[in-house]
């Protein structure tokens, strides 16, 4: 806390003392503004990482037929697509088998991934020999 001192002028006094508490005032909402800010954006970011456009099935295949995918990575049912623009989206294959996908989309020249995240290990595909004595 500043303590003005008396210099003849009452009212000069005051002012000095208030200005310099207007000043740190004024410093420490700059400051909490800032951080509010820095805050705001790290937030955007973490929402925006996780939210993909979802597309029907049929669309993904005109999006193949027309030449516009340049990449796909398959999880399981799941499929994430991304456009030679830049931009990517996810869809949901059916249960029901598509032997056509794969040969249009290697014809369209699309990088096709598999992914290994939703594979669940069990152990061995093929039992050890076991011996008994």
């Amino acid at each position: 806390m500043r303590i003005a001192r008396y210099n003849g002028d009452l009212l000069s006094a005051n002012v000095r003392s208030e200005d310099g508490d207007l000043n740190n005032m004024a410093k420490n909402m700059l400051l909490w503004l800032a951080i509010a800010a820095v805050l705001l954006s790290v937030f955007n970011n973490f929402n925006t990482q996780g939210q993909n456009e979802q597309v029907g099935y049929s669309a993904f295949i005109q999006e193949v037929q027309n030449d516009r995918l340049s990449k796909v990575v398959v999880d399981g049912l799941s499929i994430s697509a991304e456009r030679k623009d830049g931009s990517s989206f996810e869809t949901i294959r059916p249960m029901v088998e598509d032997p056509k996908l794969m040969d249009d989309l290697l014809t369209h020249n699309v990088v096709v991934e598999v992914s290994r995240r939703g594979q669940r290990s069990f152990g061995p595909r093929c039992p050890l020999p076991t011996s008994r004595f």
